[in-house]
C-alpha cells in the first residue's frame, strides 16, 4: 500500500473489512492503519455492536456502510461514525434508515449516500445517488437536506474542500436539475465544461492475466453430492440484505439418502477456482428463490471463488461448466 500513500487521487483506506483485527490489535492490521497517519479510513461492520464498536470506531474509522436497520445507524452516529446510508442492487437499507431518523426527529449531517454494489443496468434505469436522493425526497427528507447527504457531506468527510458545494475555490461539477424535488436532471458539468464536451475516456488495453482465470479441472458427475445427516446447517438469505442467518433442519433426501432440492430449498456449492485443486464444498441455501435451473458466478466477495446455486446436479455443472467457456 505504502507506494499509493502519496497519489493525488488516494484519499485514504477503503473498508476496513476485519473488524476483529482492529479491535484484537492484530499487528499486519495496526501497520496499515498507523500508515494512513490520520487520512479518512472506511469501515465495515455488519452486526458490530457496544464495546467492540467503541474499539473499532476508536482506531480511526469513520464510516459504516453495513447498518441494515435504523436502530444500527443510530449506535454508529452516537459513536462518532459516518453513516453511509446504502441502497444497492442486492442490499436495500435506505428506506429503513431513513424513515427510522425522520422520525426520531435527528439531524442528517452526519448520514452520506452510497449504493456500495449496483448492477449497470439498474444505473442506466434508476439512476446512482440521484435514486437515493428521490427516494429521501419522497420518504419526507426536505430536498436540500436529501442533496447534502450526497455533496457537502461526502466532501467534508473525505476531506475534499474543492468539491460538494457551489463557492469561489470549488471546482465546477455541477449538475442542473429542472425539477429539485424529483431530481429531473437538465445538464451535467465536469470542470465547468457540458457533459457532452467532455471527452470519454477509452481503452483498448486487454490484460492477458484476467482472461482463462476460471482455473477447474473435469468435473465428475457426482461433484454435487450431499447426503445430510440429522440435523443440517442451512444458509437463510435476508430479502434485500447481503446479510444472512443459519439454521439447522432436517432435509428431505432419496432412498439413498441424498439431499433432494425443492421448493424454498436449494443446493448451493463453492468451487475453488485459481488454482484447480478440486476443492468444492457444498450446502444448502433457502429464500434464493430460483426455479427449474441453475446460475453460477465468480464474482464473490472477497475470494472470487465459483459459486453455484441449483435446484439439480445436471444443471448446475451445465452452468460452472458455461463459467469455464467464457
Amino acid at each position: 500500500m505504502e507506494p499509493f500513500l502519496n497519489h493525488p487521487r488516494v484519499l485514504g483506506l477503503g473498508e476496513v473489512m476485519t473488524p476483529a483485527d482492529v479491535i484484537g490489535r492484530r499487528p499486519e492490521m495496526m501497520k496499515k492503519i498507523e500508515r494512513m497517519n490520520g487520512r479518512p479510513m472506511d469501515g465495515h461492520a455488519p452486526a458490530l455492536s457496544g464495546p467492540a464498536l467503541q474499539a473499532y470506531h476508536l482506531a480511526g474509522i469513520l464510516t459504516d456502510h453495513e447498518c441494515n436497520s435504523f436502530e444500527q445507524a443510530l449506535e454508529r452516529l452516537r459513536s462518532g461514525f459516518y453513516v453511509q446510508v446504502r441502497e444497492g442492487s442486492a442490499a436495500k437499507n435506505a428506506r429503513p434508515i431513513l424513515e427510522g431518523a425522520l422520525k426520531a426527529g435527528i439531524s442528517f449531517d452526519r448520514f452520506v449516500l452510497c449504493t456500495d454494489d449496483k448492477h449497470p443496468a439498474e444505473i442506466r434505469k434508476e439512476g446512482h445517488i440521484s435514486a437515493i436522493i428521490k427516494m429521501a425526497i419522497e420518504l419526507g427528507v426536505e430536498p436540500i437536506t436529501a442533496y447534502k447527504m450526497a455533496t457537502i457531506n461526502t466532501a467534508n468527510l473525505y476531506g475534499l474542500r474543492d468539491l460538494g458545494a457551489i463557492a469561489p475555490g470549488r471546482r465546477a461539477d455541477l449538475v442542473i436539475l429542472n425539477n429539485l424535488e424529483t431530481v429531473d436532471i437538465a445538464e451535467v458539468y465536469k470542470d465547468g465544461k457540458p457533459l457532452r464536451e467532455v471527452e470519454a475516456p477509452h481503452s483498448s488495453v486487454r490484460f492477458p492475466s484476467l482472461l482463462h482465470s476460471v482455473r477447474i479441472g473435469t468435473l465428475p458427475r457426482n461433484c454435487f453430492s450431499l447426503k445430510p445427516r440429522g440435523s443440517f446447517p442451512v444458509i437463510l438469505m435476508d430479502q434485500h440484505k447481503i446479510t444472512t442467518k443459519l439454521e439447522y433442519m432436517d432435509l428431505p433426501v432419496d432412498g439413498e439418502g441424498e439431499f433432494t432440492p425443492g421448493g424454498d430449498l436449494l443446493k448451493i456449492a463453492v468451487i475453488q477456482r485459481h488454482e484447480g485443486n478440486g476443492r468444492i464444498g457444498v450446502g444448502v441455501i433457502q429464500g434464493f428463490g430460483l426455479k427449474n435451473g441453475a446460475i453460477a458466478s465468480t464474482v464473490s466477495h472477497d475470494s472470487h471463488n465459483l459459486v453455484v446455486v441449483g435446484d439439480n446436479d445436471e444443471d448446475m455443472i451445465t452452468a460452472v461448466e458455461a463459467l469455464k467457456e467464457s
